[in-house]
């Protein structure tokens, strides 16, 4: 073990000694166990570009991969190099990297999965032909998807200058016969459609990066993450029983559409309630997990159809409808891009942090303009932000420690360089972080927070209701008077979405009226935490209100970098927007002013000019890209306070250790 070097290195730098040309001694060895070092040679440059036919096998002298695949969290690379190593391009149109005389480290089809980028790393590309003599050249070869369905990238370094030019010939130029090879119309899908008919992008497509897709339903794919909510009581159990507590109304007898259905917890729910029939689709690899978990029991098997893919998609929609056909009996033709609507209840659980993060309500909504009948049922069935403004000077400290580095005396002569002109950059940068954690309702200092409603069933006007465009940008203004004298050092939010069927007296849809294009305005209707007394008694919420039991979405706090000094009873408005970002997450703008001219606290007087100013963010949030957490930040130097409910409605607090606690939450 001690004389081996290790395999696992650190980020490549392109510079270091493996890249470079093989020593003397090095290259004695190649001729001598490789056969003279020479490749069976595929055509000379001059005859045109080389063809992968008949087979050829060129020397490598370095094989390095690079963690670029999905999922990776390194920067670092692995050497896979054992003398000696080739690349073989075979007959069939197959490239196989080996090692160690025959150990095939990766193999892939040159004309289907090999990146249209082979660059080279070493080497002069400007050369001409007739110079490629004696120095190695580095290919960067990427593979889009090799024999075991991995993404991978490697560097490849040729004992011939001259084998790497035509290694990076024949991959480029395989390439471009793939890129222009047209499609047939079986590859498009459908026989009687235009290929250019299909290439058409559909609304989930339009708005999202394909790379930050990929990165979502990866995650999503996890078993891990599917335990992690299916473990969630608070959301599993809500759902459970808003479900079965609406079996008669909205599940007996029904066909059910469960958008993004993870795997398949809610569509197990509404069979066991009854349904007819349940369209399970889901667009991540967990749709494998949700088929063998919907195979192994009878109950499930006949009413439940597991779809791979996204709703808004063309092929989900002629799946729903030939089963609806067959199944069903229901007489339903597909006209253009439109499908007649015969779903009678839709679910999901679409809630991201701040309640659209993920930007799932999205599809949630075009779901239900594509399916759902007219008086169809839909859980949740309304969504409510709630806003607050919060004291908590450890927090902010918190935050402040962070960029300390930056701002410290040891960073003025950092190697002999100084960084504290990065000090403010650094600290706008950590405060323009939200923070997800949960925290007691004690630091709030809002009389009452103010309430934002969104309504997602249709056919429902006033100025709660949300269509899918309307969630491109959202606008939250409110006013607010603080408790106490007290210094604000940022904005709260929690959101819940009820459960109701529209049989059951649902009042707010019933009631609702005006101009659907008004944007939603702050309301205060109590305290947030409670039930309406004029909802009907099947209404159910499932909320991350603080004080009551913890979900996975925790709450969401926006910090101010200055904080604002308020007096008790001081009126103050402010503004929380949001705007879509392409990687599935909002770019969130908040700011906070003061309505009186002057503000005499603590012996001091502050012009609320000066406050505006100080408070609107210096450098605006941005919500992490789905679905990775935000940074969850625990405070509290030797124990935190974590707040419980027991079957009553008596809060208590119990205090934990801090690690305990960490464990307890979940992280």
């Amino acid at each position: 073990m001690g004389g081996k070097k290790p395999r696992i290195k650190g980020p490549p730098v392109w510079s270091e000694p493996l890249l470079t040309a093989l020593t003397e001694r090095e290259d004695r060895e190649t001729e001598v166990g490789r056969g003279g070092g020479k490749a069976k040679q595929l055509g000379t440059p001059s005859a045109g570009k080389p063809t992968p036919t008949p087979p050829a096998r060129f020397h490598l002298s370095v094989v390095r991969e690079l963690h670029t695949g999905a999922g990776s969290m390194t920067g670092a690379s692995i050497d896979h190099t054992v003398a000696p190593a080739w690349l073989d391009l075979t007959g069939d149109g197959d490239a196989i990297v080996s090692i160690a005389g025959g150990c095939p480290v990766a193999q892939w089809k040159v004309s289907e999965n090999t990146s249209a980028d082979v660059s080279v790393l070493c080497g002069d590309e400007e050369e001409a032909p007739s110079s490629r003599k004696t120095n190695a050249v580095s290919l960067v070869v990427r593979v889009k998807r090799d024999a075991n369905g991995q993404t991978r990238a490697f560097v490849l370094q040729f004992t011939k200058k001259e084998d790497g030019y035509t290694v990076q010939e024949i991959l480029t130029t395989e390439n471009e016969k793939k890129e222009k090879k047209p499609r047939s119309c079986d590859e498009a899908g459908r026989g009687d459609v235009e290929p250019e008919k299909e290439k058409k992008k559909d609304v989930f497509e339009e708005k999202i990066n394909p790379t930050s897709a990929r990165a979502y339903f990866d995650y999503y794919a996890s078993i891990a993450e599917q335990q992690n909510m299916l473990q969630d009581r608070v959301r599993t159990g809500t759902y459970f029983t808003a479900i079965m507590e609406h079996a008669l109304e909205s599940f007996k007898d029904k066909i059910v559409l469960d958008v993004g259905a993870g795997s398949g917890i809610l569509s197990c729910f509404a069979a066991l309630a009854g349904a007819k029939r349940v369209y399970a689709v889901e667009a991540s690899g967990m749709a494998t997990s949700c088929e063998s978990l919907v195979r192994s029991d009878k109950r499930l098997a006949g009413v439940i159809k597991v779809i791979k893919g996204r709703v808004e998609s063309d092929f989900v929609r002629r799946e729903i409808l030939d089963d609806l056909r067959r199944v069903g009996g229901v007489e339903s033709t597909v006209d253009g891009d439109a499908c007649v609507k015969n779903i009678d209840t839709l679910i999901s659980e679409p809630m991201g942090t701040l309640l659209f993060n993920e930007r799932m309500i999205e599809s949630y909504l075009v779901a239900r303009d594509i399916y759902l009948k007219q008086g169809g049922d839909m859980f949740p069935s309304k969504g409510r932000v709630h806003v607050s403004l919060y004291e908590d000077e450890t927090l902010r400290r918190e935050i402040a420690e962070k960029a300390s580095f930056w701002n410290s005396n040891s960073s003025r002569d950092f190697y002999g360089v100084d960084l504290t002109c990065l000090g403010k950059k650094a600290t706008a940068h950590y405060f323009a972080q939200p923070v997800v954690d949960a925290f007691a309702p004690g630091i709030l200092v809002s009389n009452v927070p103010s309430t934002f409603e969104f309504d997602f069933l249709p056919g429902v006007s006033g100025v709660n209701h949300v269509d899918a465009d309307d969630l491109k940008f959202i606008s939250m203004p409110y006013q607010q008077t603080v408790t106490r004298n007290c210094t604000v050092h940022g904005v709260a939010t929690w959101f819940d979405v009820e459960f109701s069927a529209r049989g059951s007296g649902n009042s707010s849809s019933g009631n609702a009226s005006g101009n659907s294009s008004v944007r939603k305005q702050s309301r205060s209707e109590g305290s947030s935490f409670k039930k309406s007394e004029s909802s009907p008694s099947k209404t159910r919420w499932l909320t991350t209100a603080p004080g009551l039991p913890t979900t996975h979405w925790f709450q969401m706090r926006l910090p101010f970098q200055v904080p604002l000094a308020l007096k008790k009873g001081q009126p103050v408005t402010g503004k929380v927007e949001l705007t879509g970002l392409p990687n599935q997450s909002y770019e969130v703008v908040s700011s906070l002013e003061e309505e009186e001219t002057s503000v005499a606290f603590n012996g001091r007087k502050q012009q609320s000019q000066k406050n505006r100013e100080r408070n609107v963010q210096p450098e605006r949030p941005v919500l992490p890209p789905a679905p990775f957490p935000a940074a969850r930040i625990h405070h509290g130097a030797d124990e935190t306070v974590v707040w419980r409910r027991n079957r009553g409605t008596r809060l208590w607090r119990e205090r934990v250790s801090r690690r305990d606690a960490v464990m307890m939450r979940g992280f």
